[in-house]
């Protein structure tokens, strides 16, 4: 699943488990408070960021040190649109200035403990896990409904986060425990407007943006699937797009993915469970294999539909695909780099076509 796996690529994720130093740090600018990160390597290599309290939205900064810290907003450090200039001090206060291509001022920068932030939604698990940065940004979300729509029967609330303008839903009054399952659709919802505020790029001020859109496609008394579309440009060369399947257990909240729905080896595993060399040698040696087997077996790659030139029966289009769940069936789609983004089509796979392969630990009979 890219989940997105595709922001890896694009470098949304925080490398903060790698950096030798980690600063998150408070200050002013005029009268606008910011928050900002500094990751430090011995190398001399710093990455760091910041964003303005009424925005959230990142600000990329490049940057340098040897005593002093230079980090700048520009593609050139002679060619900055923003700048600061900093020491440290030994308890981590980073002294200095700021300037843009018009003003200049003194500032400095004071470590932020995440104990003494208020969090309106610190209960939840996904945002226990955040890196103590976005757990500042999203401390600030703010979140109104703005919608109802029904599927299947069934009541879905829909609410907007102002910051990032991303929508998503959660479950309506007539679920029974809607609320185990809203708990995992709210870290959801928190974890797209993170990624929404930190797709930007490094020459235009608030530049890029990334655009999420839902469609929930199957319901049962213990399941919901639903398909999560994004597409974004972070910078590069080129904008892109992608597909993230959810299969939600309405009991729990726990939200499965798909080695841990069918299994075509013992071996299945996933990468949280193992590490991803097994994880890596389990999709390619028998869950790639199996899967394009099924899918030719029933829809076929020959229909006059598909384009010839995107081979899909290459092994590795199908080692790590998209999928989502539908009423018919599981929707497989192969992955593809950019440059042949077209070759991105469904797949349909009947519940019938599984039913030798549900997961051993899977706890619904659903593939009949």
């Amino acid at each position: 699943m890219r989940r997105f796996s595709f922001l890896l690529l694009l470098s949304l994720l925080s490398t903060s488990a790698f950096s030798d130093d980690y600063h998150v740090l408070e200050s002013t600018i005029g009268k606008d408070k910011i928050y900002m990160l500094i990751e430090e390597y011995e190398s001399g290599y710093i990455n760091a960021c910041y964003f303005y309290e009424s925005s959230l939205k990142n600000i990329p900064l490049a940057g340098e040190k040897d005593s002093i810290y230079t980090l700048y907003f520009a593609s050139d450090v002679d060619e900055f649109k923003e700048r600061f200039v900093l020491t440290k001090t030994p308890n981590n206060i980073f002294k200095g200035s700021w300037e843009d291509n018009t003003i200049k001022q003194d500032i400095t920068l004071y470590p932020v403990s995440i104990d003494t932030v208020k969090h309106p939604f610190a209960q939840l698990n996904f945002v226990k896990q955040l890196s103590p940065f976005d757990y500042i940004r999203s401390s600030y979300f703010s979140f109104r409904e703005e919608k109802t729509s029904s599927y299947k029967g069934k009541e879905f609330r829909w609410f907007y986060e102002e910051h990032s303008g991303c929508s998503f839903f959660r479950l309506g009054n007539d679920f029974s425990n809607a609320d185990v399952a809203n708990n995992t659709l709210a870290g959801l919802h928190i974890s797209n407007a993170i990624d929404a505020l930190s797709c930007s790029f490094d020459w235009s001020h608030g530049g890029g943006s990334m655009d999420f859109s839902t469609d929930i496609s199957y319901l049962t008394d213990d399941l919901l699937g639903f398909a999560l579309y994004a597409s974004w440009y972070c910078g590069g060369p080129y904008p892109d797009w992608g597909t993230t399947g959810f299969l939600i257990d309405l009991n729990n909240g726990k939200s499965y993915g798909i080695d841990e729905i069918v299994a075509f080896d013992e071996t299945v595993t996933t990468e949280k469970q193992s590490n991803f060399t097994a994880f890596s040698d389990y999709r390619v040696s028998y869950f790639a294999p199996q899967l394009m087997e099924i899918i030719n077996e029933g829809e076929g790659f020959k229909n006059e539909g598909l384009r010839e030139d995107c081979e899909y029966e290459e092994l590795w289009v199908w080692n790590f695909p998209d999928w989502y769940f539908t009423e018919q069936g599981i929707m497989f789609i192969p992955s593809y780099p950019h440059v042949s983004a077209v070759c991105r089509v469904d797949f349909l796979v009947p519940f019938s076509g599984m039913k030798n392969y549900k997961h051993p630990q899977f706890p619904y009979d659903i593939f009949k």
